[in-house]
Protein backbone atom coordinates (compact mmCIF):
# COMPACT_ATOMS: atom_id res chain seq x y z
CA UNK A 1 0.00 0.00 0.00
CA UNK A 2 2.93 2.11 1.15
CA UNK A 3 4.03 1.53 -2.63
CA UNK A 4 1.23 2.43 -4.40
CA UNK A 5 1.15 5.45 -2.43
CA UNK A 6 4.75 7.09 -3.09
CA UNK A 7 4.18 5.97 -7.03
CA UNK A 8 1.44 8.07 -7.02
CA UNK A 9 2.70 10.84 -5.01
CA UNK A 10 6.15 10.70 -7.45
CA UNK A 11 3.92 10.99 -10.35
CA UNK A 12 1.60 13.50 -9.45
CA UNK A 13 4.76 15.37 -8.60
CA UNK A 14 6.56 14.87 -11.56
CA UNK A 15 3.79 16.11 -14.05
CA UNK A 16 3.91 19.51 -12.49
CA UNK A 17 7.47 19.32 -13.63
CA UNK A 18 7.06 18.79 -17.48
CA UNK A 19 7.71 21.42 -19.84
CA UNK A 20 4.88 23.24 -21.59
CA UNK A 21 5.16 24.49 -25.16
CA UNK A 22 5.26 27.97 -24.00
CA UNK A 23 8.56 29.48 -23.06
CA UNK A 24 8.57 31.70 -19.52
CA UNK A 25 9.70 35.33 -21.77
CA UNK A 26 7.01 35.74 -24.34
CA UNK A 27 6.84 38.90 -26.08
CA UNK A 28 3.27 40.17 -26.48
CA UNK A 29 2.90 39.27 -30.10
CA UNK A 30 3.31 35.87 -29.48
CA UNK A 31 7.35 35.62 -30.60
CA UNK A 32 9.79 34.58 -28.36
CA UNK A 33 13.12 32.62 -28.97
CA UNK A 34 14.05 29.35 -29.14
CA UNK A 35 15.65 26.44 -30.71
CA UNK A 36 15.07 25.94 -34.46
CA UNK A 37 16.79 23.08 -35.79
CA UNK A 38 17.07 22.22 -39.95
CA UNK A 39 18.29 18.89 -41.32
CA UNK A 40 17.32 15.99 -43.98
CA UNK A 41 14.17 14.34 -42.22
CA UNK A 42 15.42 10.91 -43.05
CA UNK A 43 18.91 11.24 -41.57
CA UNK A 44 19.38 11.20 -38.04
CA UNK A 45 22.89 13.04 -38.99
CA UNK A 46 24.01 16.22 -39.89
CA UNK A 47 21.62 18.29 -38.31
CA UNK A 48 21.71 22.29 -37.59
CA UNK A 49 20.32 23.67 -34.72
CA UNK A 50 20.10 28.04 -33.98
CA UNK A 51 18.58 29.83 -31.35
CA UNK A 52 15.28 31.46 -33.78
CA UNK A 53 12.42 33.94 -33.14
CA UNK A 54 9.82 31.16 -32.87
CA UNK A 55 5.73 32.36 -32.90
CA UNK A 56 3.78 29.22 -31.89
CA UNK A 57 6.59 26.67 -32.57
CA UNK A 58 7.12 27.97 -36.08
CA UNK A 59 10.23 29.86 -37.79
CA UNK A 60 9.54 33.54 -37.87
CA UNK A 61 10.55 35.57 -41.29
CA UNK A 62 10.00 38.76 -40.29
CA UNK A 63 10.51 42.09 -42.87
CA UNK A 64 12.65 44.00 -40.53
CA UNK A 65 15.87 41.04 -41.76
CA UNK A 66 14.63 41.53 -45.36
CA UNK A 67 14.43 45.00 -44.80
CA UNK A 68 17.72 44.94 -43.90
CA UNK A 69 19.16 42.84 -46.79
CA UNK A 70 17.67 45.50 -49.12
CA UNK A 71 19.57 48.16 -47.76
CA UNK A 72 22.36 47.02 -47.50
CA UNK A 73 21.98 46.07 -51.11
CA UNK A 74 21.04 49.17 -52.45
CA UNK A 75 23.79 49.93 -54.51
CA UNK A 76 25.72 46.52 -55.06
CA UNK A 77 22.26 44.69 -56.09
CA UNK A 78 22.64 45.65 -60.04
CA UNK A 79 26.19 43.44 -60.40
CA UNK A 80 24.99 40.82 -57.69
CA UNK A 81 22.13 40.56 -60.00
CA UNK A 82 23.21 40.50 -63.55
CA UNK A 83 25.62 37.59 -62.06
CA UNK A 84 22.35 35.97 -61.77
CA UNK A 85 21.23 36.48 -65.21
CA UNK A 86 22.88 34.10 -67.24
CA UNK A 87 20.36 31.62 -65.89
CA UNK A 88 18.29 33.40 -68.59
CA UNK A 89 18.82 32.32 -71.93
CA UNK A 90 17.82 35.75 -73.54
CA UNK A 91 20.74 38.07 -73.73
CA UNK A 92 19.17 41.98 -73.35
CA UNK A 93 20.45 45.46 -72.86
CA UNK A 94 21.97 45.86 -69.79
CA UNK A 95 18.90 47.66 -68.26
CA UNK A 96 16.72 44.60 -69.10
CA UNK A 97 19.48 42.77 -66.56
CA UNK A 98 18.76 45.07 -63.66
CA UNK A 99 14.83 44.92 -64.08
CA UNK A 100 13.27 42.72 -61.68
CA UNK A 101 10.87 40.72 -63.42
CA UNK A 102 13.28 39.48 -66.12
CA UNK A 103 15.13 38.54 -63.30
CA UNK A 104 12.49 36.78 -60.95
CA UNK A 105 11.53 35.08 -64.24
CA UNK A 106 14.73 33.43 -64.60
CA UNK A 107 15.42 32.07 -61.40
CA UNK A 108 11.79 31.18 -60.34
CA UNK A 109 11.73 28.79 -63.25
CA UNK A 110 11.17 25.39 -62.54
CA UNK A 111 13.52 23.21 -64.17
CA UNK A 112 12.07 19.39 -65.12
CA UNK A 113 15.76 18.20 -65.43
CA UNK A 114 17.21 18.97 -61.94
CA UNK A 115 18.50 15.85 -60.93
CA UNK A 116 16.99 13.80 -57.65
CA UNK A 117 20.50 12.38 -56.65
CA UNK A 118 23.18 14.74 -54.95
CA UNK A 119 23.03 17.47 -52.36
CA UNK A 120 22.21 21.02 -52.72
CA UNK A 121 23.05 23.96 -50.27
CA UNK A 122 19.68 25.92 -49.09
CA UNK A 123 20.48 29.83 -48.22
CA UNK A 124 17.14 30.14 -47.00
CA UNK A 125 13.31 29.59 -47.54
CA UNK A 126 11.00 32.94 -48.17
CA UNK A 127 7.18 33.60 -48.32
CA UNK A 128 7.15 34.72 -51.94
CA UNK A 129 9.87 34.69 -54.75
CA UNK A 130 9.97 38.71 -54.34
CA UNK A 131 11.46 38.30 -51.71
CA UNK A 132 13.95 35.42 -52.21
CA UNK A 133 15.45 37.29 -54.95
CA UNK A 134 15.64 40.03 -52.97
CA UNK A 135 17.99 38.33 -50.69
CA UNK A 136 19.78 36.64 -53.33
CA UNK A 137 20.72 40.09 -54.46
CA UNK A 138 22.02 41.24 -51.02
CA UNK A 139 23.44 38.15 -50.39
CA UNK A 140 26.77 38.51 -52.43
CA UNK A 141 27.19 34.68 -53.32
CA UNK A 142 28.67 33.67 -56.51
CA UNK A 143 27.88 30.10 -57.93
CA UNK A 144 25.05 28.40 -59.79
CA UNK A 145 22.13 30.21 -57.87
CA UNK A 146 18.29 29.26 -58.21
CA UNK A 147 15.19 29.75 -57.16
CA UNK A 148 12.85 26.79 -56.28
CA UNK A 149 9.29 26.92 -54.87
CA UNK A 150 8.65 24.07 -52.65
CA UNK A 151 5.28 23.05 -50.70
CA UNK A 152 5.87 22.67 -47.07
CA UNK A 153 3.10 21.68 -44.23
CA UNK A 154 0.63 22.78 -46.86
CA UNK A 155 2.68 26.40 -47.33
CA UNK A 156 4.37 26.89 -50.59
CA UNK A 157 8.24 28.67 -50.26
CA UNK A 158 10.59 29.94 -52.19
CA UNK A 159 14.03 28.58 -51.35
CA UNK A 160 17.23 29.69 -52.54
CA UNK A 161 19.25 26.85 -53.32
CA UNK A 162 23.22 26.92 -54.28
CA UNK A 163 25.12 24.24 -56.60
CA UNK A 164 24.38 20.70 -57.08
CA UNK A 165 26.93 18.39 -55.09
CA UNK A 166 27.61 14.85 -55.70
CA UNK A 167 28.05 13.87 -51.92
CA UNK A 168 26.85 15.63 -48.45
CA UNK A 169 30.54 15.96 -47.68
CA UNK A 170 31.32 18.06 -50.66
CA UNK A 171 28.41 20.55 -50.31
CA UNK A 172 29.29 20.95 -46.33
CA UNK A 173 32.21 22.33 -47.24
CA UNK A 174 31.60 24.47 -49.84
CA UNK A 175 28.84 25.64 -47.68
CA UNK A 176 31.26 26.29 -44.81
CA UNK A 177 33.03 29.00 -46.42
CA UNK A 178 30.17 31.07 -47.13
CA UNK A 179 29.82 32.06 -43.65
CA UNK A 180 26.01 32.35 -43.66
CA UNK A 181 23.47 30.01 -42.28
CA UNK A 182 22.20 27.04 -44.43
CA UNK A 183 21.23 23.59 -45.01
CA UNK A 184 23.08 20.94 -46.90
CA UNK A 185 19.60 19.38 -48.79
CA UNK A 186 19.15 16.21 -50.98
CA UNK A 187 18.06 16.78 -54.28
CA UNK A 188 15.49 13.72 -53.59
CA UNK A 189 14.17 15.95 -50.77
CA UNK A 190 14.03 18.97 -52.98
CA UNK A 191 12.19 16.95 -55.61
CA UNK A 192 9.56 15.16 -53.23
CA UNK A 193 8.71 18.87 -51.66
CA UNK A 194 8.53 20.69 -55.46
CA UNK A 195 5.60 22.67 -55.73
CA UNK A 196 3.56 21.55 -58.56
Amino acid sequence: MHRLLAVTLLITGLSGCTSGPTPSKVAPNGEYIGWYCEGDISSDEHWRCDKKTLKEGLLVTTATAVEAVVESASEPASPVASETTPVAATPGPTADAVDPEPQSSALEVQDSTDPTSGYTIQLGAFDSPEQAQTVVAGLGVEGDIKIREILSRGTTFSVILMGHYSSRSQANAVAETLGINYWVRSMRSLADAAAQ
